[in-house]
């Protein structure tokens, strides 16, 4: 129990601390216009820094060809409408020996839109989207998924006609205020007076006016750091709930590999080593103990000491390059020529 517990807490340690290193794409977020009315039509743009020597999938190929397509799942509701497709910005074409067909990338920046109707002055426009990017150094792929709301970039204003019933308004303020005519000479007193009236009344009405418009910008700008603040936790969530996902299907396939021929065979031979023993039970449970152990230690101190020296994307060279792929397929092959009695394999004596 306690060298299963010492495996998956190791485990879970090296996914988060893996997870944190690679991440060779950043994504960003905006708008083609933040201050739209209600009922036109905005592009939501994606913007994507891709790190050298990585390149990222496109979202304009078949998806029954083999690589994975970057996708986005819109969450549709009243305060928007979609306008298409999404559309990739100039990527890349390469035919694919290996799937046989063409896929789309991208390298160094990427960079997707996807217009939109807006619906409301508050619309709520959330997206997930799931995407891979790989390198030809080493073969490696790494696929993410992210979510964001785009709601949280925008400070919609007033429908056209709410703007012209306003400013027809307001015209006529602007009107007493600016409109200069020519002194009468048979102007009496009492008119001057009240002419000098009716532009202080003027001047006060332009004031009110503008600290009203002071006062809803500000409002506005603290509602959209509200919003985007309140998007991070989201964001951490879904990362955090990812990874989960991806150590609870790997800690299943390492289950699943124990059926392997090369595995399989040894399950027997390691019971039956503790099993059938004429010591006592609990020598037998401690060593057990120590086997267990020991074994977490070992790939412990392997994997620390070489992640430390070579990087690590070792791990990942190691079960991928044809190089030690190469020296691996060499040694078990002496192994198997040994097993059929071609010649034997001794320790040296000291070690015996």
């Amino acid at each position: 129990m306690r060298s299963s517990i010492l495996t998956i807490a190791f485990f879970v340690s090296t996914v988060f601390g893996y997870a944190q290193i690679l991440e060779p794409s950043s994504w960003s977020y905006d708008v083609s216009d933040k201050n739209p009315s209600v009922g036109e039509e905005v592009e939501l743009i994606f913007n994507v820094k891709i790190d050298k020597d990585w390149y990222l999938y496109s979202s304009d190929f078949d998806p029954n060809l083999g690589p994975q397509v970057t996708e986005f799942f819109w969450t549709e509701n009243e305060s928007y409408e979609l306008l298409g497709d999404i559309v990739p910005i100039d990527p890349k074409k390469k035919y694919d020996d290996i799937w046989e067909g063409d896929y789309t990338y991208f390298t160094k920046t990427a960079e997707f839109r996807q217009k939109i109707k807006v619906l409301s002055v508050s619309p709520v426009i959330p997206v997930e989207y799931s995407f891979q990017v790989c390198t030809e150094v080493d073969g490696r792929c790494i696929p993410f998924d992210d979510e964001f709301d785009f709601g949280s970039l925008f400070s919609i204003q007033e429908t056209g006609s709410a703007r012209e019933s306003s400013e027809q308004e307001k015209e006529p303020m602007t009107a007493v205020s600016t409109t200069e005519e020519e002194p009468d000479e048979n102007v009496s007193s009492t008119e001057e007076v009240a002419n000098a009236e009716n532009e202080e009344l003027a001047e006060e009405a332009q004031e009110t006016l503008d600290n009203e418009n002071e006062q809803e910008e500000a409002d506005d700008s603290n509602a959209i750091v509200d919003k985007s603040q309140a998007d991070i936790p989201v964001k951490k969530e879904s990362m955090y709930s990812s990874l989960w996902l991806f150590f609870f299907v790997a800690f299943g396939s390492g289950l699943v590999a124990l059926l392997t021929p090369c595995v399989f065979p040894m399950i027997p031979m390691t019971v039956s080593f503790f099993s059938h023993t004429s010591q006592g039970r609990t020598d037998t449970v401690s060593k057990a103990i120590v086997y267990g152990l020991s074994i977490i230690a070992i790939y412990i101190v392997l994997g620390f000491a070489t992640s430390l020296i070579f990087g690590p994307e070792v791990a990942n060279f190691v079960s991928t390059h044809w190089i030690p792929n190469i020296f691996f397929f060499l040694i078990f092959l002496v192994f198997a020529i040994s097993f059929f009695g071609a010649f034997d394999i001794v320790l040296p004596t000291s070690f015996v």
